[in-house]
């Protein structure tokens, strides 16, 4: 997960009062081929 372009596209989100009801992170191995950085991404939990 490009971390900066998640930023980008939040704010733009909230920036338009749109709602983001999850943000879907992949652990593990339930895709071969990504693992996103789960810890840097809990800055966006609210």
């Amino acid at each position: 997960m490009d971390l900066d372009d998640l930023e980008r596209q939040l704010s733009a989100c909230f920036h338009l009062e749109c709602v983001v009801p999850t943000i879907m992170l992949t652990m593990g191995t339930t895709d071969t081929f990504g693992v996103d950085r789960v810890k840097p991404s809990k800055h966006w939990r609210f």
